[in-house]
């Protein structure tokens, strides 16, 4: 008689998952179907994450909308497709960076900026070339607002740049003028890498 509890059980289990990924891919489709006319893209699916691809100013970007995990929160994952030569990290600065700096582990790039410089930590594979870029006050400013409208990291590299936001929320962060604002961030960020 109880041989019967721990298969419906893990059957409830499996279930209540399912419907709830499902319930999840079906709004985040719905949120990013807003943005077909708007960027003349589409919506698909990798595995569970659906994905907006479209174009802006003749330049190509998706937009990943990763639902939650057992330790993360939901992100949204923004992606500017342009061919960059330099590859740059930039990461909010943190406690752990500053030991890992007064210990020695963590070697970064500086820009001679107090304030932009205790702000960020920064890595790059052209430490010179993009240390003289981010002298750039535009630049640094445009930095300074991704990281202020919570998109966190920015990563460049040859295929592009990317951003990242915990806890988004689709009705604010999905419109077509929020996304419009990030892509010429973005934009502007990878224009001279």
């Amino acid at each position: 008689m109880t041989e019967w509890i721990l298969p419906a059980v893990f059957i409830f289990v499996f279930t209540a998952l399912f419907l709830s990924l499902f319930k999840h891919m079906q709004s985040s489709k719905k949120a990013l179907s807003k943005l077909k006319a708007t960027f003349n893209g589409s919506v698909s699916y990798r595995l569970f994450y659906p994905i907006f691809k479209g174009q802006y100013q003749g330049l190509n970007f998706f937009i990943r909308l990763e639902p939650a995990g057992k330790h993360t929160p939901p992100c949204l994952v923004f992606c500017l497709s342009k061919e960059c030569s330099a590859t740059l990290k930039i990461y909010r600065e943190s406690e752990l960076s500053y030991i890992g700096k007064k210990i020695g582990l963590v070697r970064e790039i500086k820009v001679n900026d107090e304030v932009f410089d205790s702000k960020y930590l920064i890595f790059s594979n052209n430490p010179q070339c993009v240390a003289a870029y981010l002298r750039n006050d535009d630049i640094k400013s445009t930095i300074t607002k991704l990281f202020d409208d919570e998109f966190a990291p920015i990563i460049v590299d040859k295929k592009g740049i990317t951003v990242r936001k915990f806890d988004y929320n689709a009705s604010l962060d999905l419109s077509p003028e929020n996304i419009t604002n990030v892509l010429q961030k973005t934009n502007l960020i990878a224009r001279g890498l």
